[in-house]
Parts: C-alpha cells; structure tokens; sequence
C-alpha cells in the first residue's frame, strides 16, 4: 500500500511538471507567430501581370532619365551594383523567412507532442487518484 501511494505521489509529481513544459512551448509558438505577423508571415507574395508592366515602366522611366541627365557608365555601374546587393538581401530575408517558418512548424509539431504526453499524464494521474481512493476505501474497511 505504501509502495503504490508513493508510485502514484511521482508518477503526479512527473504529470505536474510535464504540463507546464507545454503551456511554456505554446507561448513561445505564439510569440513567434505574433513577431512574424506584421511582416507577412504566411502570405506569398508573387507579382502578377500590373506588377510586371509597372517594373518595366520604371526601367525605361530609368533610362529615359539617365539618357536625358547625360549620366556617365560609372553612374550605370553603381545603380546595377545597388540593385544587386537589394536582390541579394532580399533573396537572404526570404531564405531567413522560410527558415523562421520551418522554425515555427517544428516548434507547433514539438507543443502537439507536449500537449498529448500532457493528456496522457492527466488520464493517468486520473487512473492514479482511482486507484488510491479505491486503496482507501480498502483501508477504511479493513
């Protein structure tokens, strides 16, 4: 009787201790989720067709104005050098985004796996209680 109350006394110890761990993983999903919200996280930005005709707009506004201002090649050589690093950090945001993504979709799949050892520890420091007030009943009456 001794041995299964003290069984029971760790096994709720463990369940105490296994829940807060994911409440502790869900908040930290969801202040990953709220970081990312206001910079478009989930949504896919594809330019559609007025997005394409307004980009080539602006290159040949670009270089009306440099043929009309008499801009030398240096000045040519900057404004792709500028561009290109533009491209590359923003090819680096998307890479760093996609990876912050993967983050939180392990992070939710790692609180689900909480959460069900959590239920599982609830069920059996529920059977637990059962079976020590069965135990007491058994006491009272002997």
């Amino acid at each position: 009787s001794q041995v299964a109350r003290e069984a029971v006394t760790r096994e709720v110890q463990r369940c105490q201790r296994s829940t807060p761990a994911a409440e502790k993983s869900a908040a930290v999903i969801s202040s990953v989720k709220k970081h990312l919200a206001p910079s478009g996280f989930g949504q896919r930005s594809r330019p559609g067709a007025a997005g394409a005709v307004k980009a080539s707009k602006a290159r040949k506004a670009g270089k009306r104005a440099a043929a009309e201002d008499g801009e030398d090649d240096a000045s040519d050589v900057d404004a792709v050098a500028r561009y290109e690093e533009m491209v590359t950090e923003l090819r680096a945001a998307k890479a760093a985004q996609r990876a912050t993504e993967a983050l939180v979709k392990d992070l939710e799949k790692a609180n689900e796996t909480l959460s069900q050892r959590a239920r599982f520890a609830e069920d059996e420091a529920d059977a637990s209680r059962r079976t020590i007030a069965k135990l007491k009943l058994l006491l009272a009456d002997a």
